[in-house]
């Protein structure tokens, strides 16, 4: 999985997302953050999202992680750096298929 694909599949599940609850979703691009610009995206619909692009994308994600939100820094990632993060798992997951 690249960038592209991950920020595509981001993307698609926040407006299917939006869709579906019968909301309106604004333009996404790369400096968006869901949390803060898209209408009730709030932080149990990210856990759905997550939950989402993970089977998606087939890649695990830690149950307490939350690719829109920092929990050190305690700020709301973009779509960018949400798409670095998913990219990270994704490394993750090839690193362990290596090593198996």
């Amino acid at each position: 999985m690249d960038s592209a694909t991950a920020k595509s599949e981001l993307v698609r599940v926040i407006k299917e997302i939006q869709s579906n609850s019968g909301l309106n979703c604004p333009e996404l691009t790369g400096s968006t953050k869901p949390l803060d610009d898209v209408d009730e995206f709030c932080s149990k619909v990210a856990i759905l999202a997550t939950s989402k692009l993970a089977k998606r994308l087939e890649i695990d994600i830690p149950v307490k992680e939350n690719v829109f939100f920092d929990v050190n820094s305690k700020v709301n990632f973009t779509l960018d750096q949400a798409v670095q993060k998913l990219c990270g798992y994704q490394a993750v997951k090839v690193g362990k298929e290596a090593a198996a």
